[in-house]
Parts: structure tokens; C-alpha cells; sequence
């Protein structure tokens, strides 16, 4: 998704994520409820992580994973000013 993204947009700062906040009926995915995977590209600097919220609801989820991507980021601008 993220190279994808990078190829539609020019930008610094890229995002991609995806996972599974809801339960689906269908076999095809490997991830469980609560999955989060995050991709972000800052100043050509790339990095994947992968979450897990045990027993959370969508919303809580959401709210994970966004704040962990705001974090990554801050830790991204910490490092320029080094």
C-alpha cells in the first residue's frame, strides 16, 4: 500500500495501514481482530510494525493505531534533530 501511495502522491511523510478491527466471516485472512499494521516513510526513512490490542472494540482499535503512528512520527522528527 505504501509504495502504492508513493506512486499517486508526492509527499515527505507517508502512511499506510490496515488490519482487522471488525470479525469476518471469510477465511482468506490471516489476521485476527485487533491486528494493526502500520507502514510509514518519513524523510525516505521507512518502518513496518505490526500491533495487536487484546480485547479491544473497533473504536479502541482505531484509536491504538493512530496513536501509534503519531508517536512513530515524533520519534521520526526526534531523530532529524540529532
Amino acid at each position: 500500500m505504501l509504495e502504492g501511495l508513493k506512486k499517486l502522491v508526492e509527499a515527505d511523510v507517508y502512511v499506510a495501514i490496515t488490519g482487522m478491527a471488525f470479525p469476518d466471516s471469510s477465511t482468506e485472512h490471516q489476521a485476527e481482530v485487533g491486528d494493526i499494521f502500520i507502514a510509514i516513510c518519513f524523510s525516505g526513512i521507512h518502518m513496518r510494525k505490526t500491533l495487536h490490542c487484546v480485547d479491544c472494540d473497533a473504536a479502541q482499535i482505531y484509536i491504538t493505531a493512530v496513536n501509534h503512528i503519531i508517536h512513530e512520527l515524533y520519534r521520526f522528527t526526534l531523530d532529524l534533530d540529532d
